[in-house]
């Protein structure tokens, strides 16, 4: 089993031309939202042939209205591949059901998987990742193909869960479960308090850290990941959001009384982040302006002329652009993706963690560097907290409105997120000794 990768997968309906038969016209296809997708996988069969019902269930889900995330759809490829290299390894008749139902090959499929966790292959939360991508695919053979399965696959049944709503009012929900899809210990559990669910688990890096992570980054001759860092350690933007912002984002001069600036993000800016959501970055007016000078450099330059991405705008250029002219992740609704041979995702990103960073921490502190990009989020979130926790204390300000700034800086939709990094800090007694002027002794720091 190996995939074939499309650079652009158009989607049409064939028609026959009524003047000359011989021609065929592509026809808008109604029933996708979309006519192409950039860097659809096809799934190939040992002998070279189409796995017919995996890619169908592929092309099914980019036909929702709301399109899946890109790492969404390759996830679900991942997980078929699996599946479907297992049923050939193994012969198993993937599309029939046995009087057994033990038997069948969803529930031979969960034996595999609880023997990979025993042996300790995988983890249950990959197991359980998994059976839910095969549930999924069975359920559209059922429901959309049509295939007609003697026997059932799996026992169902619903049940309803009891839910805090992002307005803190208790809810409970409905939802069907089945008798497959769920595996012990699925949930991470973070026994020593370390790390806050925001997304994902993010550990906050230590003050002492950050002092140490901002001079290496300053000592770098890559300026493109400094910046790209200093802006998320000091807005708290995704490494998305960060790496698609666009030249157009910088273009204004900040005034003379502004101390941070807004920039708007989210569906309908250019600029990508998580789900679309729009959302305001408050981005340091020192920051601000080392962009500023930075875009107006021949190195930024340069990087730009080389780019292939030609648009009609040169506002819309990338601020951030490799030496290759491409950027480090590319934006959701770019046109020019197709041009690319594989997505630029931020790997590149993590790629400078994994050797520069790691290399440097180890070099001059003899420490081992263990974070993410995205824990620079983390890190800002908490520092908001740390540095005015203490005016908190001093009734200078309310709880809840340190909490609602907070929310507002992360653009959290619930607040119960926000009131995760308070907990964190409750867990982890040892408070960073940040003053109230945390944000000039940062500025201090990034600009010396």
């Amino acid at each position: 089993m190996n995939t074939i990768t499309l650079n652009k997968l158009a989607i049409y309906t064939p028609t026959i031309d009524t003047l000359d038969s011989t021609k065929v016209n592509q026809e808008i296809n109604k029933n996708y939202y979309i006519d192409n997708y950039i860097h659809f996988s096809i799934l190939m069969n040992n002998n070279n042939t189409i796995w017919k019902y995996g890619n169908l269930y592929l092309l099914y889900k980019i036909k929702e209205y709301h399109l899946p995330e890109t790492t969404t759809i390759d996830s679900l490829l991942s997980n078929l591949k699996i599946f479907k290299e297992w049923i050939d390894t193994y012969d198993i008749q993937y599309l029939m059901s046995p009087t057994r139902k033990i038997l069948g090959p969803i529930y031979q499929y969960r034996k595999h998987l609880n023997t990979l966790i025993n042996e300790a292959k995988i983890k249950p939360a990959t197991a359980t990742n998994r059976m839910s991508t095969v549930i999924s695919f069975y359920k559209f053979l059922v429901d959309i193909e049509g295939i007609y399965f003697q026997y059932p696959l799996y026992e169902k049944k619903f049940t309803s869960f009891k839910y805090i709503d992002s307005l803190g009012f208790k809810n409970s929900k409905e939802v069907e479960r089945t008798d497959v899809g769920y595996f012990k210990n699925t949930k991470a559990v973070d026994y020593k308090g370390e790390s806050i669910k925001d997304g994902s688990n993010l550990i906050p890096i230590k003050l002492e850290t950050q002092e140490k992570l901002i001079k290496i980054l300053i000592d770098s001759k890559n300026i493109e990941m400094r910046l790209g860092f200093f802006l998320a350690l000091t807005t708290g933007a995704r490494i998305q959001s960060v790496f698609t912002l666009r030249l157009e984002h910088f273009k204004r001069i900040a005034s003379d009384d502004e101390n941070k600036v807004k920039i708007k993000i989210g569906d309908g800016t250019l600029c990508d982040t998580k789900r679309g959501k729009q959302h305001i970055l408050f981005v340091p007016k020192y920051i601000y302006n080392m962009i500023q000078i930075y875009i107006q450099s021949p190195r930024a330059k340069n990087r730009r002329n080389t780019s292939t991405h030609i648009f009609d705008n040169e506002d819309k250029y990338y601020l951030f652009l490799s030496n290759r002219g491409a950027p480090f992740y590319c934006a959701k609704n770019d046109p020019y993706r197709y041009l690319y041979n594989i997505q630029n995702n931020g790997n590149t990103v993590r790629q400078f963690i994994a050797t520069t960073l790691k290399k440097e921490f180890k070099i001059h502190y003899n420490i081992n560097y263990k974070h993410s990009f995205h824990d620079l989020r983390a890190t800002y979130i908490m520092n908001i907290y740390d540095s005015k926790i203490e005016l908190v204390n001093k009734g200078i300000i309310k709880l809840s409105s340190l909490l609602h700034e907070m929310k507002e800086y992360a653009g959290h939709e619930s607040i119960i997120t926000t009131e995760r990094y308070m907990d964190f800090r409750d867990r982890n007694k040892e408070t960073e000794n940040i003053q109230n002027d945390y944000e000039n002794k940062l500025m201090i720091m990034i600009t010396e």
